[in-house]
C-alpha cells in the first residue's frame, strides 16, 4: 500500500504567496502552486505548479483529480479577499475540507451581497443604493456626501471615490464602473469618523481575533481614496469599539458558517460612537 503524502493547494504563486509558499514546505507539506503565470515567482517552491486561472475552480480540480493517487490533500491557502475565495471554497467543498459554504464565499466577495446580508442579520451598514452599470443613468439625486463603491474590484480600495460636490459625481460613477467586475457599484452614505481593521482567524468554527489596526486611509483632492498602511490601535480609557468589533465579527462568521479561514472584518466608527 502507497503512503500518500499530505499536501497544501496554494491558490496563486506571486510575489505575494512566496512567504506561505515557503512556510507551508518548511513544515513538511507537499505544496502544489496554482497560477495563470508560468514565470510565477512562488512556483519555485512548489512541488507541482499548476497552470491555470486562479479563478478557474472548475479547471483546478480536473488538474488537482490527476494528483489524487499521490497526495492526500490537508488544506487549501489563499491570500486573495477576491474571487479566489470563492475558489478556494469550492475546491475544499470537493474534496470536502473544512471552510466555507461557496454561497457564503460568494457573498463574502460581492460587496453587493454583503450589504444586504448584514443588514438582513441586524448588523448596522450604512443606508446604501445598488446599481448594475447599465443603470448608471438612473443614478442621481443623492443628498451629499456619498460614498460611491465599485461593488467587486481586484485590487483593495480601489474604485472608492468621497462625493461632496456634484462636479465630482459623474467621474466617481465612471472610476466605480470602471474598477468593478461584477457590474455593480454602490452608493452609500457617508459617515465620517475613524476607519478600523480588525485581523483575526476562524479555527474549527471558533473566532480567535489577533490584532486591532487603525487604518491610514488617505482622500485626494478628487475624492479618491487609498489607503497608505496601518498602525495598531491604542486603547482611550473607556474604548469599547474593539470588542464591538469582535462580536460583530463572530456573529458574522457563524451566520457565514465559516469553519476555518483567515478573516479581515473593516469596520467605521460614526460620530455617535457606533
Amino acid at each position: 500500500s502507497y503512503n500518500k503524502h499530505d499536501a497544501i493547494i496554494c491558490i496563486a504563486a506571486g510575489e505575494s504567496q512566496k512567504s506561505l509558499l515557503k512556510t507551508a514546505k518548511s513544515l513538511g507539506y507537499f505544496v502544489v502552486a496554482v497560477d495563470k503565470n508560468p514565470n510565477a515567482p512562488g512556483f519555485q517552491y512548489a512541488d507541482v505548479s499548476i497552470n491555470k486561472s486562479t479563478y478557474d475552480a472548475k479547471e483546478i480540480i480536473t488538474e488537482l483529480n490527476q494528483l489524487s493517487d499521490y497526495y492526500k490533500w490537508v488544506g487549501v491557502l489563499n491570500r486573495s479577499s477576491g474571487p479566489p475565495v470563492i475558489t478556494a471554497a469550492t475546491i475544499c467543498n470537493y474534496y470536502k475540507l473544512p471552510s466555507m459554504p461557496i454561497e457564503s464565499a460568494n457573498t463574502v466577495v460581492n460587496k453587493d451581497l454583503l450589504h444586504g446580508f448584514c443588514l438582513n442579520n441586524n448588523i448596522q451598514m450604512p443606508d446604501h443604493q445598488i446599481f448594475s452599470i447599465k443603470d448608471k443613468l438612473k443614478v442621481e439625486n443623492f443628498d451629499l456626501p456619498v460614498v460611491v463603491k465599485s461593488a467587486l474590484t481586484l485590487i483593495g480600495k480601489s474604485g472608492i471615490t468621497v462625493v461632496r460636490t456634484e462636479e465630482n459625481f459623474n467621474a466617481a460613477i465612471q472610476y466605480a464602473s470602471e474598477s468593478t467586475i461584477n457590474n455593480k457599484i454602490i452608493i452609500e452614505r457617508y459617515l465620517p469618523g475613524p476607519d478600523h481593521t480588525l485581523v483575526g482567524f476562524i479555527y474549527d468554527g471558533e473566532y480567535y481575533p489577533v490584532v486591532f489596526l487603525d487604518e491610514l486611509n488617505k482622500e485626494h483632492f478628487d475624492g479618491k481614496i487609498s489607503c497608505k498602511g496601518y498602525k495598531i490601535h491604542m486603547p482611550t480609557v473607556n474604548n469599547t469599539i474593539e470588542k464591538h468589533a469582535q462580536k460583530i465579527t463572530k456573529e458574522l462568521a457563524k451566520k457565514l458558517k465559516i469553519e476555518f479561514s483567515p478573516i479581515f472584518s473593516q469596520f467605521r466608527q460614526d460620530e455617535n460612537g457606533n
